[in-house]
């Protein structure tokens, strides 16, 4: 019998240093102004679980082949 492996995708932008754009530079700044201001930065990403009869290789080329941003 096969195991059911769950693997976790984390999806983000790529981002340069010292780029401040996106979600992540509007949410440290309300953050921030909630007094928060001990966070030091905030970015946004995208979460996948997969599910199923998946061996490591096959989830990473599912991520990379059709999760990932081009």
């Amino acid at each position: 019998m096969e195991t059911i492996n769950t693997f976790f995708i984390e999806v983000m932008p790529r981002r340069q240093q010292g780029d401040e754009t996106g979600n992540g530079r509007s949410y440290l700044h309300a953050a921030h102004q909630l007094s928060y201001t001990q966070l030091a930065d905030c970015h946004a990403t995208r979460l996948y679980f997969l599910q199923g009869h998946l061996t490591a290789a096959a989830a990473q080329r599912l991520a990379a082949e059709l999760l990932a941003d081009p």
